[in-house]
């Protein structure tokens, strides 16, 4: 199927996938305006693993190179018992992803992938990208869709795409108010400076323990400058900060934000 658009695509959202997806209908010539409400970019969240299939893509997008220069060298995980730390599994030799999936395995904080993101899409087209505006609805003919947002103003597209997270509200508009279901799956994040990690764990830096229910990962960040912690668990309640769970027992809730261990 072919379609032909007469005019930019609006994304909603200029997270990493509103912006990858921008990127991506650049690389092929389409204009793109990204929407996020947002007053400014600033950095959040922690670690996340790019995988040699998705190196493979952000390479074929021109970013890959400068992406896998942040991240340092990849360290071999090793997967252990929670309950006595035994070894599990051994991860494959990280020199080996490339030579057989042609693109390296990297672990890179949030940040530097979204700052990436954001200053290739700007540098395609510098008004790509505009901060500072709510979705509000979402209306189509068979022409276009028109994006209205909260400070009245609106935007004519040829096609729009919702990037906008778990709280979506082009979903909410498109699927008539559906919520997104809770699946009891709850990750604890960290990030720690290396200088505070303890010797124990940097000679052990890439390890992912799972147990019944649960699981808690830790690996490098930025050339081992910083070390990032992240838990998962299962949770009988649906909201993450009702009262504790047996499941995840040292769990500490500030401000709506579960965390586990001292501060």
């Amino acid at each position: 199927m072919t379609f032909n658009l007469d005019g930019p695509v609006a994304i909603i959202g200029a997270g990493i996938g509103g912006l990858t997806a921008a990127l991506s209908l650049q690389h092929f010539g389409v204009p793109v305006r990204v929407f996020e409400q947002a007053q400014a970019f600033r950095e959040v969240g922690a670690g996340v693993t790019i995988t040699p299939n998705a190196m493979n893509a952000l390479n074929f997008l021109g970013i890959g190179p400068a992406l896998a220069e942040q991240a340092g060298e990849t360290l071999q995980y090793f997967v252990r018992s929670a309950a006595d730390s035994r070894e599990l599994e051994r991860g494959p030799d990280p020199g080996s992803f490339v030579t057989e999936f042609g693109a390296p395995y990297c672990n890179l904080h949030r940040a530097d992938l979204h700052g990436t993101l954001v200053g290739a899409v700007c540098r395609n087209d510098p008004d790509a990208i505009t901060l500072g505006l709510r979705l509000d609805d979402v209306e189509q003919d068979g022409d276009n869709v028109v994006a209205r947002f909260s400070d009245r103003s609106a935007f004519a597209a040829s096609a729009l795409v919702g990037a906008d997270g778990g709280a979506s509200a082009v979903r909410n508009v498109v699927f008539g108010g559906q919520t997104a279901s809770y699946t009891g799956h709850v990750a604890l994040r960290a990030l720690v400076p290396y200088t505070r990690v303890p010797p124990a764990i940097i000679e052990d830096p890439y390890v992912l323990y799972v147990g019944a229910g649960r699981s808690l990962i830790h690996y490098p960040l930025r050339s081992q400058a910083t070390m990032n912690l992240l838990g998962a668990c299962l949770m009988t309640s649906r909201s993450p900060c009702e009262n504790s769970s047996p499941q995840c027992p040292r769990r500490i809730c500030s401000n709506g934000a579960c965390e586990t261990g001292s501060r």
